[in-house]
């Protein structure tokens, strides 16, 4: 029985630090069909992003466990890459595929996800749909508790879908869009317990929506907030601002996680680089490192050859001389 209690809480943990502060909670803006598929390639470009992140905490919200599970170390990272579809020369389809890790003490996940989008230019803007599947793979592992109590492994796969409906427009770069993920039920039987008990996974359902703010020819403010609900709900806000659309800087923070930081980015072309650092405002702050993000994202372009260029010209019969 307190083997059952133990792997309850530990679960219930693991589902908590997934709800608070996922791979790109904090970059949400720069790759927003991670949490929503109808954003994927939705500006007509073929892009590319990487993201990792890394934590380190010496502390535990259920004493119970803390001497077998703790100090936790989290790692996560995140490889995107997405691009448009032409048909009858417009772009009407965006394709998309994504891998995330979290690695911590006691947990690695594993999910590799399929993006589709499908696009409908309305005035100035754009109506997004959007839909993903996913395919993940969980593994959370138990030292042994006692020795009546050895240790477990706990192995398994599961296949979801999502969806998600946007709104793009063109005036000032604005956004908005609502989503959500794990549609189909997620009930996991524990057999290697005893007794065996079972556990479900929490719907996730995302509100996003962002803005620039052209202050000056050189200086653009870009607000945006991403929020999630899965039971209790959290709020990732940033306030970016942008000069001569290289240099970046802005703070971002997190309800719910009760987290703070700052954030500094660099785009040169096509590349660009995110940084954020996140520390805890709550007691946590004693025992934790704060959080570090890193991304890389790169961007290609097509640009068709212009129809009157003098590639298309006829070449001359004769030179005047």
């Amino acid at each position: 029985m307190t083997k059952k209690i133990t792997v309850c809480l530990c679960f219930i943990f693991v589902l908590e630090i997934h709800a608070q502060n996922q791979p790109l909670y904090t970059l949400f803006d720069v790759c927003k069909n991670y949490y929503n598929p109808a954003f994927t390639a939705y500006e007509c470009k073929t892009s590319a992003y990487m993201a990792g992140t890394y934590q380190y905490k010496n502390y535990s919200p259920y004493p119970m466990v803390s001497t077998y599970f703790y100090p936790l170390t989290e790692k996560k990272f995140i490889l995107d890459l997405s691009t448009p579809i032409k048909i009858k020369g417009k772009q009407k389809l965006g394709i998309g595929f994504n891998y995330s890790r979290i690695d911590q003490q006691f947990e690695v996940k594993n999910n590799f996800r399929l993006n589709l989008s499908y696009m409908q230019e309305i005035g100035k803007g754009r109506l997004l749909f959007g839909a993903n599947l996913d395919r993940m793979s969980h593994q959370l592992k138990f030292p042994e508790y006692d020795i009546f109590n050895p240790a477990i492994t706990i192995d398994w796969q599961s296949v979801n879908t999502g969806f998600g409906l946007a709104y793009h427009s063109n005036l000032r770069n604005f956004y908005i869009g609502i989503s959500s993920n794990y549609l189909l039920p997620n009930t996991i039987y524990v057999k290697e317990s005893n007794p065996p008990f079972s556990l479900s996974y929490h719907k996730d359902l995302y509100l996003m929506s962002g803005i620039d703010i052209k202050l000056n020819k050189n200086l653009t403010l870009k607000p945006s907030f991403c929020w999630q609900y899965r039971d209790v709900s959290s709020i990732s806000t940033n306030v970016l601002a942008e000069y001569k659309t290289k240099y970046k800087i802005g703070f971002t923070y997190q309800t719910g996680a009760d987290l703070a930081g700052i954030r500094l980015g660099y785009q040169i072309k096509s590349f660009g680089i995110d940084y954020v650092y996140n520390l805890a405002l709550s007691k946590i702050i004693s025992v934790s490192t704060g959080m570090h993000t890193v991304g890389l994202h790169y961007t290609l372009n097509k640009i068709p050859t212009p129809p009157n260029t003098v590639f298309n010209k006829p070449l001359p019969t004769h030179v005047n001389p």
